[in-house]
């Protein structure tokens, strides 16, 4: 027996949770489908190992402010008041653009792995009809 291609969507949280929309079989026959994938005790969705990427999100935080810190200190220790006011002005500049990227990676999801191989079910609302 061949493999059934099967297409749909998924979300990542603590387990990944897939929607089947449609099978195909072998014979190249396609039959639209709500259906949600499960574990092989029947709840929904997969589990795999959990990357919560926290070292990533808060080095790059921890970093970006080390970096930043540097302009303001250099503004406070500036001779002149010119010096001093292009020194705020880097320092600003440097914050606006690192509270950005900060944003961006404050924001990164999870990623799950999966062994590959898994066994994932296909629980479907209906009865399928292939003729």
């Amino acid at each position: 027996m061949r493999p059934l291609d099967l297409t749909g969507r998924r979300d990542l949280q603590a387990r990944i949770l897939v929607g089947w929309s449609r099978i195909v079989t072998p014979e190249g026959q396609s039959v639209q489908l709500a259906a949600f994938g499960a574990d092989d005790q029947g709840r929904s969705g997969v589990t795999g190992s959990v990357n919560s990427r926290f070292g990533l999100r808060f080095g790059t935080a921890a970093l970006l402010s080390i970096i930043g810190a540097g302009p303001a200190i250099a503004a406070s220790e500036a001779s002149s008041e010119t010096r001093s006011e292009i020194a705020e002005d880097v320092a600003g500049s440097f914050a606006q653009a690192t509270d950005a990227v900060i944003g961006e990676y404050a924001t990164l999801p999870p990623v799950i792995s999966v062994q590959p191989g898994a066994a994932i079910s296909v629980i479907a609302d209906r009865d399928l009809e292939f003729y």
